[in-house]
């Protein structure tokens, strides 16, 4: 598999000046103006200038290095994090009446330099209620009721 050091024809340890002098060699070959004829020069020029792009800029050939080619895609090299689950404890008369319960969150964000950064999402307003409950549901409250008023 090709590398954006490979496309320079750079060691991974290549310098800017060595970065700069590759390029100009390698876009000299490959321009498509000096290869009218060549199907693949219009890709491997473009290919070239991005590689250079990368590799020219310290912030973006630090992530590179740390992540490779898939970090220059739309997900950025990383995978999308599970979705929050938390359990919620709450009775069945709190989803029947309604109540707001607050929730504290703390789910960790890995950054782009590797490290991780613990960030604390607060969620406030959580609302529990079934919008329609069923039947079945209404009987259970009722029932629960009456035994409640029993036990007294």
């Amino acid at each position: 598999m090709w590398t954006y050091y490979w496309v320079l024809q750079l060691s991974k340890n290549a310098n800017q000046q060595e970065i700069n002098k590759a390029y100009q060699k390698m876009i000299s070959i490959w321009h498509p103006s000096k290869n009218p004829r060549n199907p693949i020069a219009q890709s491997r020029f473009n290919l070239i200038n991005q590689a250079y792009k990368v590799l020219c800029d310290p912030v973006e050939r630090a992530r590179y290095d740390k992540f490779g080619d898939p970090a220059f895609t739309e997900n950025h090299g990383l995978k999308k994090q599970p979705a929050v689950e938390t359990p919620l404890r709450c009775t069945l008369e709190e989803l029947y009446v309604g109540k707001t319960k607050n929730l504290r969150i703390t789910r960790s964000i890995v950054a782009f330099d590797g490290g991780k950064n613990s960030v604390e999402i607060i969620l406030s307003s959580v609302c529990l209620y079934w919008k329609t409950p069923t039947p079945r549901v209404a009987v259970m409250l009722a029932l629960r009721g009456i035994m409640e008023n029993e036990e007294e």
